[in-house]
Formats: structure tokens, sequence, C-alpha cells
């Protein structure tokens, strides 16, 4: 039986000094813009944004739709769409991140990683080896790379299937409500970490070295 531990990126292995979107609201309101959509347009966003997730979109082309539905002009975008592209790389690692999947693959875990993301998976892994962790990945499954995002179960599927574990054999760590109700859908036990409102989960840790202190996550008996 081989065992995995699957992990969410942003907001589990790194963060950002906020969210995208809180940036770009601030970028609108620095320059006099309107930093707040309309139901319809939002919901044209969120479609957007969806398909970006899933490859389908460019993240410029993605950003230069939205920054258009906040009125910005065409001679204007280039250079906000620079700075969000800047803003996306700014990740900072939590710095207990390669101590502990250093010690669940010494404890014979598959670990991988199961995101989603409006960029490529080679901008993923560049954020993944600013956390200094992907020598330690069995796999990193992509939403844009694979065409599909959390909560769909084939995402989930997909991170099992590449590294031979069964769901009922891995836990997923993730803060979504919605992406870790996906990971309990296709069997994996699940761990919320800085879980968000309405999140439930099979457990709940603090920080990233709680779940060595997990049962789920022990070493196995011989």
């Amino acid at each position: 039986m081989r065992r995995g531990a699957f992990f969410d990126a942003g907001g589990i292995l790194y963060d950002r000094e906020s969210s995208s979107d809180d940036y770009l609201r601030r970028l609108l309101r620095e320059r006099g813009y309107p930093a707040s959509l309309s139901s319809e347009l939002e919901s044209r966003r969120l479609a957007l944004h969806r398909d970006a997730s899933l490859g389908n979109i460019a993240p410029r082309a993605y950003w230069n739709s939205v920054l258009a539905m906040y009125g910005v002009p065409d001679a204007d975008r280039a250079a906000l769409e620079d700075l969000l592209d800047v803003f996306a790389d700014a990740v900072v690692p939590d710095p207990e991140a390669r101590e502990v999947l250093g010690e669940l693959e010494r404890r014979g875990f598959a670990v991988g990683v199961i995101t989603d993301t409006i960029f490529p998976l080679e901008r993923k892994m560049r954020w993944l080896r600013a956390v200094g962790v992907t020598d330690l990945l069995d796999v990193v499954s992509c939403s844009s790379a694979l065409g599909v995002k959390k909560p769909d179960a084939a995402i989930y599927r997909d991170a099992l299937a590449r590294t031979s574990v069964e769901a009922k054999d891995a836990v997923f760590v993730g803060h979504s409500a919605e992406e870790l109700a996906g990971a309990r859908a296709v069997g994996m036990t699940t761990i919320a970490l800085h879980g968000d409102r309405g999140a439930t989960a099979d457990r709940a840790v603090e920080r990233l070295s709680d779940l060595l202190r997990l049962d789920v996550l022990a070493i196995s008996s011989p």
C-alpha cells in the first residue's frame, strides 16, 4: 500500500501579500478607476477566470478583458498587466514547507500538489521552486495543464493515478471549502490549514508542522 499527501499550493505552501483581485483593486483606486463591478460584469469575470484556469485563455488576455470591464482604456492596460504579472511571481514561501514535505517523503508518502491557476504549469513550477520543494514532489496536477479544476473529481484522480495511490490512502491539505469538499467526495482524507469560513474537513491544523503530529500522516507500523 502506497500512501499519498497532496497539497494545494497558494495559501498552503506559499502566499502573497494579498490576493490578485485585491491587488488589482488597489491599482485601480490609485489610478482613479472604479474598483468594483456590477453583478453582471462580475459574473462574466468569474466565467473568464474559470476559462483561464482551464488553460483556455492566456493570463494577459484574461487581465486585458478584466481591465476593460473596469473601464481601463487600451492605452493604460499594458502597464497594469505588467504590474499584475510581476505581482504573480511575488510568492512568500511558508518557511516550514520544505521540512514538512521532506519528512513526509521520509515517512514513505508520495507527495504532490493539486492546484488551480490561470498560469501555465511552468510558471507554477517557478513558484514551487521558490518554496524549495520541487525535488520532493512526485506529481503536480495543474488545472491549466489538465483542462479541469477543483473541485472536479478528475484533477484529484489525476494526482492519485500518477502516484499509484488509492483515494482511501491519501490526504488532501487545503483551505478552500469547495476544494476540501471535492477531495472528500473522491474518498480522500481532508485536512484544513488556514481553512476558509465554512470549510469542513476531517482534521484541522494551524500550521504546516502540525501535520507531522496527525495520526493519518504517521509512519506506518511494520
